[in-house]
Formats: C-alpha cells, structure tokens, sequence
C-alpha cells in the first residue's frame, strides 16, 4: 500500500479489503517486494539494519510490538523523571501506544482512528495511568 493513494488501492483492491489492512489489528496488506522504489532497504536511513529487520508487511499488532519497547523503556522512563516528551509516527504505530497506554482491547481498537496532523496530547498521573480529556475533548490539548 506504500505509495498508493487510499482511493486508488480502494478502487483497485476493494473498499473492504484495505479497510480491514488499515484498521484491523492482525490483517496484513501483500508483502512489498524488495525491488519495490518504496522498500525501505533502499533508504541509507536503514543501513544499520539487517533485511530481516526491515519488514515487507505490518499489521497494527506488528506496529504496537515494535512501539512497546519505546514506550516501555523510552518514552515512559522519561515522562517519569519528568520530561515532555514528542512523538511524531506513522498512524498505525500512534494506534499501538494508544492501545497500550489506554489498554484498549483488540475489538475496540479497530474503531479507534486518529485525525492527521492534529496534536494528540496525553497527560499522566503519578503512577503513569493517563489522565482523561476534558468532557468534550479527545485530548488535553483540544
């Protein structure tokens, strides 16, 4: 689905179809091929990492697998010492923290969806469980 436009792969694919890759937690578009101009092992960026690092599929369950590290010993361990911290993702891997700061169950994380390019802001209490929103809103920052 890299590179294509959601209506185009729509059209393409069927509605139903790439709704379920893009808000399923298991279901997995067709794995890009490697000689794909949008596989990542062609960006330098990636250098560091072996081909079998770089996945050619991803589910929101593969997303949230690779984010709970980060936020388990990263972006946690510094809102704890009392640092702001700054998270800029791709949707799916935004999807992932959210199930796991929110404990959002598998069914009710596929209606979760996530408006572009607005700020999603998360408070914390003490024990790092997150505050609610103020009524109304859908983060503290709205």
């Amino acid at each position: 689905l890299t590179g294509l436009k959601k209506m185009d792969a729509a059209k393409t694919l069927g509605m139903e179809v790439v709704q379920a890759w893009r808000n399923s937690l298991k279901a997995r578009p067709p794995p890009m091929k490697k000689d794909d101009p949008y596989f990542p092992g062609n960006d330098r960026r990636y250098d560091d990492l072996t081909e079998d690092q770089i996945p050619l599929t991803e589910s929101l369950m593969d997303c949230m697998q690779r984010a709970r590290p980060l936020w388990e010993y990263g972006i946690s361990r510094e809102i704890k010492k009392g640092n702001n911290v700054l998270v800029v993702a791709h949707t799916n891997t935004l999807r992932g923290l959210m199930k796991v700061i929110d404990n959002i169950s598998e069914d009710d994380i596929q209606e979760v969806s996530m408006p572009s390019a607005i700020p999603f802001v998360y408070k914390f209490d003490y024990n790092m469980k997150p505050l609610p929103p103020e009524k109304g809103k859908i983060s503290q920052a709205h």
